[in-house]
C-alpha cells in the first residue's frame, strides 16, 4: 500500500479477501492519497454477488473481476484499465498545465450555467477576486456590486446583452477585492447555445491587468510632464 501511495505502480490487481486488511479498506486508503486517486485498481473475488460489486466500486475500485479467473478477459481488462489510467493522467496533466498558465498570465476562467444557475470557476479567478463568494445563484449580482461604480453600468449592460441576445463582449473595469484594494481587469465572454438555439451557458475569462494599466498611466504621465519638476509640459 505504501508503494501504491508513492505512485510506484501503473495499476493494482488485488483480492478483496486478504489476511490483515480486506481489499475494500486498502482501496479506500489508496484513494485517499494524492497519487492513488487516479490509479487503476482491479479487485478479485470469488463472490459473484451484487453486494460485493457495489462494495468494490464504493471503495473506489476501477474494475471488478470474479473467480475463477478468465485469463484472456483479465488481460483485456488490465489493458483497458491502463489505457483509462493514462487518459486520466493526460487530462490531469493538461488541467495542471492550464492552471500554471493561468497563474502566470493572471487569467481566471468561469462558466455560468443558466438552467441550473450554477457558476464554476478556476482557482486563479478565486485569487483575483479574493474573498468574493463564487457560488450560488446570486454570483453575478455579487460580482456587479464589486465593480467600480463608474464602470458598473457598462458592465451590466454588456452582460445583459450577452444573456438575452448572445452578444459577446470585451470590457475593462475596476474590481474591488476583499482587502479593499482595486484591481484592473479585462473580461471577455461568449454565450453557448443548445441544439435549439437557446442560450444555456455563458463562458468567459477575467484577467488581472493592473500592472499593464499602471505602466500605461506612467508612460502617459512621463509624456505629458517634465521629469525633473513634475510640471505639465507646454
Amino acid at each position: 500500500m505504501v508503494a501504491a501511495r508513492a505512485g510506484a505502480h501503473d495499476a493494482i490487481l488485488m483480492d478483496c479477501q486478504m489476511p490483515l486488511m480486506d481489499g475494500y479498506d486498502v482501496c479506500r486508503a489508496i484513494r485517499r492519497s494524492p497519487r492513488g486517486q487516479s490509479l487503476p485498481i482491479m479487485m478479485l473475488t470469488g463472490l459473484n454477488d451484487t453486494e460485493s460489486i457495489e462494495r468494490a466500486y464504493a471503495a473506489g475500485a476501477t474494475d471488478f473481476v470474479t473467480k475463477p479467473i478468465n485469463w484472456l478477459l483479465l488481460t483485456q481488462r488490465v489493458r483497458y484499465g491502463l489505457r483509462a489510467g493514462r487518459a486520466q493522467a493526460a487530462v490531469r496533466h493538461g488541467r495542471e498545465s492550464l492552471e500554471r498558465a493561468q497563474r502566470l498570465a493572471r487569467v481566471g476562467s468561469w462558466e455560468w450555467s443558466l438552467p441550473q444557475a450554477r457558476f464554476s470557476f478556476s482557482d486563479q479567478l478565486q485569487r483575483i477576486c479574493d474573498d468574493i463568494e463564487l457560488t450560488g445563484s446570486s454570483t453575478p449580482e455579487r460580482f456587479l456590486e464589486r465593480v467600480r461604480r463608474s464602470d458598473r453600468a457598462v458592465v451590466e449592460a454588456a452582460r445583459q446583452r450577452l444573456m438575452r441576445e448572445g452578444t459577446p463582449y470585451q470590457a475593462t473595469y475596476g474590481l474591488r477585492r476583499g482587502d479593499g484594494s482595486l484591481v484592473e481587469v479585462f473580461e471577455e465572454a461568449i454565450a453557448i447555445r443548445d441544439a435549439a438555439g437557446r442560450i444555456v451557458k455563458l463562458e468567459g475569462i477575467t484577467q488581472d491587468i493592473s500592472e499593464l494599466v499602471q505602466a500605461q498611466r506612467r508612460i502617459e504621465h512621463l509624456a505629458l510632464h517634465d521629469q525633473l519638476t513634475g510640471l505639465a509640459n507646454r
